[in-house]
């Protein structure tokens, strides 16, 4: 894997957690971290 798809790779988590930041504010629940990006792509 390039690092310019590494970085999109990377950019794509990121967007996916704020937006579930998002959803789990405008319902009105708690939203946690499990893991941090590298402990879930290489699990």
């Amino acid at each position: 894997m390039g690092a310019a798809h590494e970085r999109e790779l990377y950019e794509a988590w990121v967007e996916l957690l704020s937006w579930m930041r998002e959803y789990a504010r405008e319902k009105g629940v708690r939203s946690e971290k499990e893991a941090d990006f590298p402990d879930f792509i290489y699990r």
